[in-house]
């Protein structure tokens, strides 16, 4: 017989365990990203009737080396005059493992890197002064420059979005994200960027005048300019891990590593140095955005070690993601082997009842040139791939929302770069002492 619960409070914290039990916990009754059907991502002509395949015994040795993962937190910080300000602390984490089974470690060359961003949208209120006639009211469209000028006058370490990411020369030189942070002498390093433009490169207008009032669409803004400073910083330390791996040894990065722009953010004639480390890199992607045409029953029913094996030509990237980074420019020339599987399944679900708990994509470069890629090897790598990232099923992470999608590793590096992001208490003063000292 049960036992009886009379206070409301422990009935509650009661029914959350039950339900994360029984019924796969709060993850599952979330509203889903939207998933787009991609025509430029198509099962693989050898296998495709018979999708999907096995793919087969578990290796002994995991060829997962290293882990990589980011955070970051944004919040509204003020204001600079009319100008609405956001402000984020962006991290991100890299951990290594020997072999399967041993304790991650924490290589102080090889560890974390982070920033603070200064996040505001200069040419919208450019625009909306100019329109109210106030004088002089243009040269807030070069307000990130003369920001981070300042900033320095005061003996900050800033720069603007531009020069972090090596699209603008400073004094000169074009520096990459990584010897930015390693010339800080005193941390952190701030990062002004406008939101109101396209990407870190501010190329173009995105925000008017009129959306300086929306309050939603600044934080969204502001939301993904902070993705896309973890993305170059995450990118830093997958050129660090991925230059030693040795031996078939993998780097495992938490979401897709088919943004290809992030790869150039480090100066100049990047290109062939992301071909030689892009065959290193293995994305596991949690929330699918992109899929190929005519495959949901099948993806929603893989059972154990059942995968689905695909090419594409498309990021799994939102698209607001790939407007901000520039890779909506990209699109059909970067191409990527895509494994579907089932990472985690609960013991109270059947493989014949469909459902998205514990579906995740494994993301890689295709092992063999692009006019050969439905062939037999295709597949064959991609059976050897989802095996390694099956072996990683073990331990499970301690957090109940990830145990269905995400390896124990990987919620460890996040662990990592979280330790480094500021409180918000911290963050607020921070920009307090800023916005005081401009003053």
């Amino acid at each position: 017989m049960p036992e009886l619960i009379y206070d409301f409070d422990a009935f509650r914290e009661w029914l959350k365990g039950y339900r994360s039990e029984y019924v796969g916990g709060w993850d599952e009754h979330e509203i889903p990203p939207p998933i787009r059907i991609s025509e430029r991502e198509k099962t693989v002509e050898e296998v495709e009737e018979n999708m999907p395949v096995h793919c087969g015994a578990l290796p002994e040795r995991s060829p997962f080396k290293f882990f990589v993962d980011g955070t970051y937190r944004i919040l509204r910080a003020g204001h600079i005059g009319p100008i609405p300000m956001y402000a984020a602390s962006v991290s991100a984490a890299c951990v290594r493992r020997p072999h399967l089974g041993a304790p991650l470690e924490v290589l102080p060359s090889l560890s974390t890197l982070s920033l603070v961003a200064l996040l505001l949208p200069f040419r919208a209120a450019a625009e909306l002064l100019e329109n109210a006639g106030v004088p002089k009211a243009k040269q807030l469209k070069d307000g990130s420059k003369i920001l981070a000028q300042m900033l320095v006058s005061l003996g900050f370490e800033a720069v603007t979005g531009a020069q972090f990411i090596g699209r603008e020369e400073t004094k000169g030189v074009c520096l990459s994200p990584l010897e930015h942070l390693q010339r800080v002498s005193r941390p952190p390093l701030l990062v002004v960027s406008d939101i109101s433009a396209l990407g870190l490169d501010e190329r173009g207008l995105d925000l008017k005048a009129e959306d300086i009032f929306d309050e939603a669409r600044l934080r969204s803004k502001a939301a993904i300019r902070a993705r896309v400073l973890m993305t170059a910083l995450e990118c830093c330390l997958i050129k660090q891990a991925a230059r030693r791996c040795r031996d078939g040894e993998l780097v495992m990065l938490d979401g897709s590593p088919a943004n290809h722009h992030k790869y150039f953010y480090s100066a100049t004639n990047q290109d062939k140095e992301y071909e030689q480390i892009k065959p290193f890199i293995v994305g596991l992607v949690k929330q699918i955005r992109v899929r190929p045409e005519g495959y949901d029953d099948v993806l929603l029913t893989l059972g154990d070690r059942q995968i689905v094996v695909s090419h594409s030509r498309e990021p799994d990237l939102s698209e607001e993601e790939m407007i901000e980074t520039g890779e909506a420019n990209l699109i059909g020339q970067t191409h990527w082997l895509c494994v579907y599987l089932r990472f985690r399944r609960p013991y109270y679900h059947r493989e014949s009842t469909p459902s998205r708990v514990g579906l995740i994509k494994v993301v890689a470069a295709p092992p063999l040139l692009k006019k050969n890629f439905d062939s037999p090897t295709a597949v064959n790598h991609a059976r050897h791939l989802a095996a390694a990232v099956l072996l990683e099923r073990w331990p499970l992470p301690v957090d109940r929302k990830r145990r269905w999608n995400e390896p124990a590793a990987i919620e460890t590096a996040e662990k990592v770069a979280r330790s480094c992001v500021l409180t918000d208490m911290y963050l607020r003063s921070l920009v307090r002492d800023i916005i005081r000292r401009l003053r």
